[in-house]
Parts: structure tokens; C-alpha cells; sequence
């Protein structure tokens, strides 16, 4: 598009400086903010005038060609999430008690809200003018200083002790706008539209990059679909635990049956090296011919402590189901780790931390103590108060 060069006028303002003052000068070329001196004004000329105008100018028509650009893939790019949706539907038919329909289809929203960036913000509304520019005082203390040859300014004598100071020419940052650069620090429209085009297509489209954050819609459901297979186990884990600590009472023999104990424990544990990294594992301990935490099977307050293995069990069944790739920096080993640790928390006792912050109601080990259990000296062997604190 080209400018009419003639529509363009020279226009002046008053300086100001780094406080929003405005600015004066003295007859010896002093600057200063007593109104007593004489106005410091800023004339931009018509050519700087015209030169802005045209930068701004193409900011817009750029900003255009990248909505253009960005409409042309938005089709391709949510025709492929949804042909990614259309593959996984086969699993939503299924009993739907690990929230994979819900999963699925909150990952498909994040997928699909990559298509709806409309602008390169941040090269909309990077200033190339100076235009109105600020002066520091500090640095520039005098028009001499401010009018220096590599300063953004040149003095004009218009009388004795009168000046007028000109803006040298729009600012050089400009130039990117027409030249391009895709350096890493970079405002360039190029550097920015380049980042964006990145960051919507290639998450969803490049199913075989080797950066797990761009592995593609089809890639990115199936983590999904593997994360609920993943919580389906450890709920079957977490069940296995539970039976663990009720045992299983045989009432043909009146005792107890024999049974595979099963736990979480750091496999370090069975290394001879004592400093080892923790490295959690579904592990098993031999047989238990009772419960792993005796308790009186026919005590009352047995009776409400098996009530209260129960209700863990729900409440972790519910926390495991809340874990998803999303809440878990869209990487499907922390999920998995997540998961992992709520399993290890069902044999840790008491944390001693408040309500809000503990885990107490997560652990079958607290569910003994807090309703069967009892220390050597006949106290609780749970502390309410560090719960309830």
C-alpha cells in the first residue's frame, strides 16, 4: 500500500522527562522543569511523520497476513484433532468409571484452544516510534547532550538561545519489521508469527517429534487413553491392598486364610546399598496367614476400623480418578508417579500435619491407628490434635 506522502504534517510536542515533567531549557542549554525557562519542544518532522505511519501500517497488514495465514490452518489443524477425537470415540462407549470420556474430551478443548490465537500481540503492540519518548535527564542534562550525534535527536537554531530540537528519524527497531530475524530475543514479526505457528500447529500435528511436548493429537489422546489403563490398575492394586489389611477369614476353619501380602516399599530396602535413590515398586512380602495389621476380627472396634478401610478406599479411588495429563504438566510419567504415590501413602502413618494439608485420610495405616490401635502405654496411637490443629 502506498502512502500519500501529502497528507503528512509536521507536528511538535513538549518535551518531558522520566517523570512525566514537562521539560525546559536555560539560556546556556541547561534542561530543566521550571516552567520560568523556556518550552522544550520536540518537532517530528513530515518525513518521520510519514515513516511512522507507514510502520504502522504494515504492523496492521502483517497482523492481517498472519490471521489470513492462521485461518487457512485453523481448518487442517482442528480437522485433525477431530479425526484424533473421531479414533478415540471407540473407548468412550466403555463403563466410564476412570473419566476417560471427560478426560478425552478436556484434552481435545486444549488441543482445540491452540487454534484460537487471532493476533502476534506482542508485535501489535511493540512501539517503533519516538515519537513522545521520555527523557532522562540524568544522562541527558543538557540539549548539547540530548542533540549529541548518536542520540535520537538534532538541534535546530531558530534565534538567540532559541531551539528547537527535531526527531532524527523513526527508530531503527523498525527496520525488523522489513528485514526479519529469528533470533532468540528477536520482536520481529517473523521471529513472533514463526513462534506462534509453532506453538498451533506443531503440538497437534507432528505425531513423530521427539519433543514430548509436540507429540501430536493422536499421540497426546493415547497418553490419555494409557493414563486411565494406568488407573485401572492401581485401583486393582489398591483393592489387593485393602484386602492386605481386612485378611480373609475363612469361617468353614473359623481362621484366618492364607494370603499374598502386598505392598509398596523402596526396593533399596532390599539392596545392600543403604544410600540408594528410593525407587517405589509394587512388591510382595511372602504369605500372611492374617491381616497385615492384627486386630480382634469379632472387637467393636474392629468392626469400625474395617468401616473406615472402606471408606479410604473410596476416597482414594476418587483421588486417583482426579489425576489426569493435564494436571500433571501434560507428562504422562508424572501422572503415573502421582499415581504411584498415593498407592505408597496407604502404609504411611500419621504425617502430622493439619487437615487441610494432611494425607491421614488416604492411609489404611492412620485407619488402624486412628480406630484400632493403641501404643504400649494404653494411649491413642493417633494425635487429633496435630490433625485438628
Amino acid at each position: 500500500m502506498a502512502l500519500d506522502y501529502d497528507t503528512y504534517t509536521a507536528t511538535t510536542y513538549q518535551a518531558l522527562n522520566s517523570s512525566s515533567k514537562a521539560l525546559y531549557y536555560k539560556d546556556d542549554g541547561t534542561l530543566s522543569t521550571d516552567s520560568k525557562d523556556k518550552q522544550l519542544t520536540i518537532v517530528v518532522d513530515k518525513l518521520v511523520v510519514a515513516k511512522d505511519a507507514a510502520v504502522d501500517i504494515a504492523k496492521q497488514y502483517a497482523d492481517q497476513m498472519f490471521n489470513k495465514l492462521l485461518d487457512l490452518c485453523r481448518s487442517q489443524v482442528t480437522a485433525h484433532i477431530n479425526a484424533a477425537k473421531s479414533a478415540y470415540a471407540v473407548y468412550l462407549s466403555d463403563d466410564d468409571s476412570l473419566n476417560l470420556a471427560k478426560d478425552i474430551g478436556d484434552y481435545v478443548d486444549k488441543l482445540t484452544s491452540y487454534t484460537t490465537i487471532s493476533a502476534v500481540a506482542d508485535f501489535k503492540s511493540e512501539n517503533f516510534s519516538n515519537k513522545n519518548n521520555k527523557i532522562n535527564t540524568s544522562t541527558y542534562s543538557t540539549l548539547e547532550a540530548l542533540t549529541a550525534a548518536d542520540t535520537d535527536y538534532y538541534l535546530e537554531t531558530v534565534g538567540t538561545n532559541e531551539y528547537l530540537v527535531h526527531i532524527r528519524d523513526h527508530s531503527v527497531a523498525a527496520d525488523t519489521i522489513i528485514n526479519g530475524s529469528t533470533d532468540d530475543d528477536s520482536k520481529s514479526y517473523e521471529k513472533l508469527a514463526t513462534d506462534k505457528f509453532n506453538e498451533v500447529c506443531n503440538i497437534v500435528l507432528y505425531d513423530k517429534d521427539a519433543n514430548p511436548d509436540t507429540d501430536g493429537a493422536y499421540q497426546c489422546l493415547e497418553k490419555v487413553r494409557l493414563l486411565a489403563y494406568s488407573k485401572d490398575d492401581a485401583i486393582v492394586k489398591l483393592n489387593k491392598i485393602r484386602e492386605t489389611f481386612k485378611g480373609v477369614w475363612d469361617s468353614s476353619k473359623g481362621e484366618w486364610k492364607t494370603i499374598t501380602a502386598v505392598v509398596w516399599m523402596d526396593t533399596a530396602d532390599y539392596v545392600t546399598d543403604p544410600d540408594a535413590e528410593p525407587d517405589y515398586q509394587w512388591v510382595t512380602t511372602g504369605t500372611l496367614t492374617g491381616p497385615y495389621l492384627t486386630y480382634e476380627r469379632t472387637s467393636s472396634r474392629a468392626a469400625r476400623y474395617l468401616q473406615e478401610l472402606d471408606a479410604v478406599y473410596e476416597r482414594v479411588v476418587l483421588k486417583i480418578k482426579a489425576v489426569t495429563i493435564l494436571n500433571s504438566d501434560n507428562d504422562f510419567d508424572k501422572a503415573t508417579g502421582k499415581v504411584d504415590v498415593i498407592l505408597q501413602k496407604l502404609f504411611s502413618g500419621q504425617d502430622n500435619k493439619k487437615a487441610s494439608e494432611s494425607d491421614d485420610d488416604y492411609s489404611f495405616k492412620v485407619a488402624y491407628d486412628r480406630y484400632y490401635a493403641l501404643n504400649p502405654d494404653g494411649s491413642s496411637a493417633y494425635d487429633w490434635s496435630k490433625y485438628n490443629a
